[in-house]
C-alpha cells in the first residue's frame, strides 16, 4: 500500500483510458435501460427548475452585494457546472465507498496496480449529469453575452484553473470524510452529509454577511471556492495573490487528505482477514 502522494505524469494516458472505459461503459448501462435513464434525466431537470425557482425568489429579498441579476443568473451557470462535474466524476465512487469497506469489496481496489485514490473515487458518471453539466456552460454563455462581456484569455484561463480548483476541493473533502470509515467502520450516512452543503456553493459570499456567525463560517469555505472562478470569469478586477492563495491552499489541502488516505491504509484490516 506504499504508493507515491502523487501520480506520475507516465501514468496520466493510462488513467484517461480507464476513465474512458468507466464512462462508456456507464454510457452502455444507461442507454441499456431507457425508462430509468429517462427518470434520471427528469431528475436532474427538476434539479435545476428548483435552483432556477428559488435564486428567482430569493432576488428580491437578498442583498447578494454587488452581484446583479444577470451576474447571478452566470454565477448558478458556473455553480451547475461545477456541482454535476463533481456528481459526473467522483459521486458513485465515494457513495459506494463505505459498503465496499463494509462488504470487503476495498479489497480488489487495493490489489490492482493502479492508484487506489483513483481506482475508489471514479466509477464513471451518469449521462444525465453530463447534460446537467452542458446547460450550465449554455446559462454562462447566455449570462456573458447578455453582460456584454468581451472575452478575455487571462481572466478564461483563469477561470479554468480556479473551477478545476474547486471541483478538486470539494473532491477531497467529501474523500476525507468517506475515508473516515476506515477508522469508524459505522459511520453511515454521516460520511455522506458534506454532499448536502455544496448547496452553500449557489450563493456568492456577499449573501452571507448577515447570517449569524456559525452558519457565515459554515457556508463561507462551499461559497468562496465558486465565487472566485465566477469573479474571474466576469472579468471584475482580477486580483492575482487571491487566485495564488487559492491555489496554495488547494494543493496543500488536497496533499493533506492524500497523505491522509495513505496513512489510514496502512492501518486498515482487510476484510478477508
Amino acid at each position: 500500500m506504499g504508493q507515491p502522494v502523487f501520480i506520475s505524469m507516465k501514468t496520466i494516458k493510462k488513467y484517461l483510458t480507464i476513465f474512458k472505459l468507466l464512462v462508456s461503459t456507464r454510457l452502455s448501462a444507461d442507454l441499456s435501460f431507457r425508462v430509468s435513464f429517462l427518470a434520471t434525466i427528469a431528475g436532474s431537470f427538476c434539479f435545476i427548475v428548483l435552483y432556477i425557482a428559488t435564486l428567482v425568489l430569493l432576488m428580491p429579498y437578498v442583498n447578494f452585494g454587488p452581484w446583479g441579476k444577470q451576474e447571478m443568473w452566470l454565477f448558478l451557470g458556473v455553480f451547475l457546472i461545477f456541482c454535476y462535474t463533481v456528481f459526473y466524476l467522483f459521486w458513485r465512487g465515494l457513495w459506494h465507498f463505505p459498503e465496499n469497506v463494509r462488504n470487503g469489496r476495498l479489497d480488489f481496489y487495493l490489489t490492482k496496480p493502479l492508484d487506489s485514490q483513483f481506482f475508489v473515487s471514479i466509477a464513471g458518471g451518469g449521462l444525465h449529469n453530463l447534460c446537467a453539466m452542458i446547460f450550465g456552460i449554455i446559462l454562462v454563455a447566455w449570462s456573458f453575452q447578455n453582460l456584454g462581456l468581451s472575452f478575455n484569455v487571462v481572466n478564461f484561463i483563469s477561470f479554468i484553473i480556479t473551477l478545476i480548483l474547486a471541483i478538486l476541493d470539494f473532491y477531497s473533502l467529501a474523500f476525507f470524510f468517506v475515508v473516515l470509515n476506515l477508522r469508524f467502520s459505522y459511520l453511515g450516512e454521516a460520511a455522506y452529509e458534506i454532499w448536502d452543503f455544496q448547496s452553500f456553493s449557489r450563493y456568492p459570499t456577499d449573501a452571507f454577511n448577515n447570517v449569524p456567525l456559525i452558519g457565515y463560517l459554515i457556508a463561507i469555505p462551499f461559497s468562496v471556492i465558486i465565487t472566485i472562478p465566477a469573479n474571474t470569469l466576469l472579468l471584475k478586477d482580477l486580483r492575482i495573490m487571491e487566485i495564488l492563495v487559492f491555489f496554495l491552499a488547494s494543493l496543500i489541502f488536497m496533499f493533506l487528505v492524500r497523505k491522509f488516505w495513505f496513512h489510514e491504509l496502512k492501518h486498515y484490516s482487510s476484510a478477508s482477514s
